[in-house]
């Protein structure tokens, strides 16, 4: 490619990069394409455009694009395997959601945040145990308190209280002021008639302000 394209090209992405009309960047992004139809980042930023604009069919195809115009120079390959499992994932288009997350948790595993919405997935579909061990290998990333949440609503969906109220535990004592995991622990001691601790959890989310109601735990 001469020096001309190079600056051309270079001057329209940055130009795209300040665009808050995402149409218009869009626009730009497809006067770069036109200069240098093999850009994988270019067909990824524009799948990322209409991925914000809600046309989620076109934001696919974008990304497709990109995948088809992988080369070893581009860095960011687990980043668009990302983006299309998160755009498939999000039209419920759950058979290709999954491909891709296995994907990058194949080729690229510690792209941590495919565990997360992999896992969420496969809540989506009832897949528990499949849903624990994912999620499980998030925390190996990072504890935090929604993963852990996610895990203790997962055993109370198939019945197993005890490991539910186990992780909810770990939630709150990761993030204090994490309130689904009040309400979903509420609800359990509720259910158990265990009122000694449920008025214990109630007191402190009222002390961390966290708003709840008790009339809301029936």
């Amino acid at each position: 490619m001469n020096f001309f394209n190079k600056f051309k090209i270079s001057f329209l992405l940055k130009k795209a990069s300040k665009q808050t009309d995402l149409n218009k960047a869009i626009s730009i992004y497809l006067k770069v394409l036109k200069i240098d139809s093999k850009l994988s980042a270019v067909y990824n930023y524009i799948g990322l455009c209409y991925f914000e604009l809600k046309d989620y069919l076109n934001s696919e195809k974008y990304y497709l694009q990109s995948i088809e115009n992988f080369n070893e120079n581009f860095k960011s390959k687990d980043e668009v395997f990302y983006n299309i499992a998160f755009c498939y994932h999000f039209q419920k288009k759950y058979k290709e959601s999954e491909f891709y997350y296995q994907k990058i948790i194949s080729l690229y595993p510690k792209y941590k945040y495919a565990y997360k919405n992999y896992g969420y997935l496969l809540v989506e579909l009832k897949k528990y145990k499949e849903a624990i061990s994912i999620f499980s290998k998030y925390l190996e990333f990072e504890k935090d308190a929604e993963t852990l949440n996610n895990i203790g609503f997962i055993y109370d969906e198939m019945g197993k209280f005890s490991k539910a109220i186990e992780y909810y535990i770990q939630s709150i004592e990761v993030d204090s002021y994490f309130k689904p995991a009040y309400e979903n622990l509420l609800n359990i001691y509720k259910n158990e008639k265990n009122l000694v601790k449920f008025n214990e959890l109630f007191e402190k989310a009222k002390t961390n302000n966290l708003n709840l109601k008790e009339e809301d735990f029936k």
